[in-house]
C-alpha cells in the first residue's frame, strides 16, 4: 500500500522507503511550514513526524518534531503553552548524546527568549538572544537555529519595544537591516518592530514607511508565503492602530492581510486533501489553533473600535470621513476569522464552495466577519469588560 506521502507532488517529501525516512520527511516538511508561517499544516506534521518516531523509538527525532511544534506555538504566540512545549523537548535531553542536545541549545534558547519576552522579563530575554547568538556560530546544523542572524536581532528589537526602550530598538533594526535583504521575511519583520517603534515615539513619516513595508510585502508575495505575508500586514496595522491619522493605510493593511488569508485557506484545503493522514490533530493542538484565532479576533476588535471612533470624530467635526465603507460593488468579502466568502444575498460559502462560483478575472476581496464568528466577538468583549 503507497504512503500518503509517495502521492503528494512536493520535491520536499522523497519517496518513502522505510519509516525513519518518512518521519524524517515529516520533520522537513513541519520545518518548512514553520519557515513559511502554514500554522496548521506544521502542527500536524510535526505531530505525524512525533508518533513515527516514537514507534521506531528514536528520541532525538522526537525531541526535533517537538522542537518544530514549539515553533508554531512560539509563533502563535501562546504565551500559555510554550512552558509546556519547552518541557516537553527538554525531558528527552538526558537520552540525546551530547553532539544532539548541543544541537537543540540554540533553538531551545530562542523560545526561552520569547518566553521571557511574554513575561515581561526583558532583561532576560536578551541574556538568552546573546547567548543563542554566540552558540549559533558553532551550531550551523541545529534544527532552528540562528542560521539568519536577523533572527536573533529581531528578537532583540521586539524585546526593546516591550521595555519601551524605542531610541535602542530603532538603532538595533537598522544595524539588523545593514546586514541583509529588507524585503524578504526577515526584514520586513524587522521593518514592522520599527515602525511600531516609531509610532510609539510619536516619529513623524510613519505612514510612509508603512506604505513601503505593504508594497514590498504584496509586490514580493511570489516570494512570501500568504501566512508571512498576513503576518506582515497585520503587524503594520497594529503598529498603525494609535495614530488615527494613519486610518487609511492600516486599512490597506487589514485588505493585504484578509487578501493572504483567503490564499492561506486555499492552501490548508490543499493539504487536507494531499496528506489525509497526517491532517487530524490532537485536541491540545486544535485548541492552540482555537485560543490564537480568538486572540486574533479580540485585536482586530480593538482596531475596528479606533477606526469608528476616528469616523465619529471626523463627522462631529465636519471634516469627511475618510472612504472606509466605500461602494462594496465588485468587492468579495471574506470573513478574516473562518475565511467564508460572502456572496451578495447574504450567504457565506466555504472556499471550496466559491471557487467554483467565481467569475473569470481577478478576485478583489475585501474583509468582515460572518453571523458565525460575531458571537465571539460579543464573548471576549463581554469578558474583558468583567
Amino acid at each position: 500500500m503507497m504512503s500518503p506521502i509517495q502521492s503528494v507532488p512536493d520535491d520536499r517529501l522523497p519517496a518513502v522507503v522505510s519509516p525513519r525516512a518518512e518521519a524524517t520527511a515529516f520533520v522537513r516538511l513541519a520545518r518548512d511550514c514553520v519557515d513559511e508561517g502554514r500554522e496548521f499544516e506544521a502542527l500536524a506534521a510535526s505531530r505525524r513526524a512525533e508518533v513515527l518516531f516514537t514507534a521506531i523509538d528514536e528520541p532525538f527525532g522526537v525531541a526535533v518534531a517537538r522542537l518544530h511544534r514549539s515553533a508554531v506555538i512560539q509563533d502563535l504566540m501562546d504565551w500559555v503553552r510554550l512552558p509546556a512545549a519547552i518541557a516537553a523537548v527538554e525531558q528527552l535531553l538526558p537520552r540525546l548524546a551530547e553532539r544532539e542536545v548541543n544541537l537543540l541549545r540554540v533553538p531551545l534558547l530562542d523560545r526561552r527568549a520569547h518566553e521571557a519576552w511574554s513575561r515581561g522579563r526583558i532583561d532576560d530575554a536578551l541574556r538568552h538572544v546573546e547567548e543563542a547568538e554566540v552558540r549559533s556560530l558553532d551550531s550551523a546544523a541545529a534544527p532552528t537555529a540562528f542560521a539568519d542572524p536577523r533572527t536573533g536581532a529581531l528578537l532583540r528589537v521586539l524585546a526593546l519595544v516591550a521595555g519601551r526602550r524605542f531610541d535602542e530598538a530603532v538603532a538595533a533594526t537598522d544595524r539588523a537591516l545593514a546586514t541583509g535583504e529588507p524585503r524578504d521575511v526577515r526584514g520586513l519583520s524587522l521593518r514592522a518592530a520599527r515602525l511600531g517603534a516609531r509610532v510609539a515615539m510619536g516619529a513623524d513619516g510613519v505612514e510612509e514607511e508603512a506604505a513601503s513595508i505593504l508594497d514590498d510585502c504584496t509586490t514580493g508575495r511570489r516570494e512570501l508565503s500568504p501566512g508571512r505575508r498576513r503576518e506582515c500586514a497585520t503587524n503594520v496595522a497594529h503598529a498603525l492602530a494609535p495614530r488615527p491619522s494613519a486610518l487609511r493605510t492600516m486599512r490597506r493593511a487589514l485588505d493585504v492581510a484578509a487578501t493572504a488569508a483567503f490564499e492561506r485557506a486555499v492552501e490548508v484545503d490543499r493539504f487536507v486533501h494531499e496528506l489525509p493522514e497526517a491532517a487530524p490533530l490532537l485536541p491540545e493542538d486544535v485548541e492552540t489553533l482555537s485560543d490564537h484565532r480568538r486572540a486574533t479576533l479580540t485585536e482586530q476588535a480593538a482596531l475596528g473600535t479606533a477606526v469608528v471612533l476616528a469616523l465619529e470624530k471626523a463627522a462631529e467635526e465636519g471634516r469627511s470621513p475618510l472612504p472606509m465603507f466605500g461602494d462594496a460593488d465588485g468587492l468579495t468579502c471574506v470573513c478574516a476569522w473562518c475565511q467564508r466568502v460572502r456572496t451578495r444575498d447574504g450567504l457565506w460559502l466555504t472556499v471550496q464552495q466559491f471557487l467554483p462560483l467565481r467569475s473569470a478575472g481577478p478576485v478583489q476581496l475585501t474583509h468582515g466577519i460572518c453571523e458565525t464568528c460575531a458571537p465571539a466577538l460579543v464573548a471576549d468583549a463581554a469578558a474583558a469588560l468583567h
